[in-house]
């Protein structure tokens, strides 16, 4: 649903709170899932199949905070390079 939410949420100043709690909720799932999978993978729980769904959750979510940082980040430089009268 992240990646959803994501995909299909404009950004402009009304979006802007809610995609930042969108890639905040990411990092907090992957950081859950991956507590999850070590706990499991020290009580020898965690099987190959499960372990590469693991993989692929975690590289979506990745995918997900990257896309939201370089937002935040190049947004930041644009608004100080205008206010530096650069652009």
């Amino acid at each position: 649903m992240t990646i959803l939410f994501t995909a299909l949420t404009p950004e402009n100043g009304r979006t802007d709170e809610f995609l930042d709690e969108i890639y905040k909720n990411s990092v907090i799932n992957g950081l859950s899932l991956v507590i999850t999978a070590v706990i499991q993978t020290m009580e020898k729980k965690l099987d190959l199949y499960h372990t590469i769904f693991v993989m692929q959750i975690m590289f979506s979510l990745n995918i997900v905070y990257a896309y939201g940082m370089i937002c935040i980040y190049s947004t930041a430089i644009l608004e100080t390079l205008t206010r530096w009268g650069v652009m």
